[in-house]
């Protein structure tokens, strides 16, 4: 269980909270919409075995599970991480949804490797700030490793 400190909100967000992705997304509205989080881990199952009391974490709930707009998360050992020393909570929680999306596109399903070139059209929003920073990473230095999608 984690004590959301920071959480952030994405056009998905408000788009499962109107009913707009229902055929797609099957939430039963309604719901507490949040996809992005990250606080300090308050209590651990006895089976966790990557975190224990006190650590910083960050991550995104498991696909059809929402709901970061809250003081505290159950959530899955698989689907958090440590906090990078040098991001705040503030600017972990908004790591992993843009991160998610942005390295889906360009690693699992563009297949980007080094030496390519990638237009990236609007780079100014969440995604798009995120995916440039991935292509940059890929395309200059080498290909990012397979990894799994809780840990962007």
């Amino acid at each position: 269980m984690v004590s959301i400190k920071a959480s952030s909100l994405n056009p998905i967000d408000y788009t499962i909270q109107s009913g707009k992705v229902k055929i797609i997304m099957p939430y039963k509205l309604p719901i507490t919409v949040g996809n992005d989080f990250s606080g300090t881990v308050v209590r651990v199952g006895k089976k966790v075995t990557k975190f224990k009391l006190g650590d910083q974490v960050y991550g995104r709930p498991d696909d059809f599970q929402s709901g970061t707009l809250t003081e505290f998360i159950s959530t899955n050992e698989n689907d958090i991480a440590k906090t990078p020393r040098n991001l705040s909570l503030t600017d972990a929680s908004a790591v992993p949804l843009t991160g998610l999306t942005s390295y889906q596109a360009l690693i699992e399903i563009g297949k980007l490797k080094k030496g390519q070139k990638v237009f990236i059209q609007a780079g100014s929003g969440g995604v798009g700030t995120m995916a440039i920073q991935i292509a940059k990473a890929v395309v200059l230095t080498s290909p990012l490793l397979p990894v799994k999608r809780t840990l962007i």
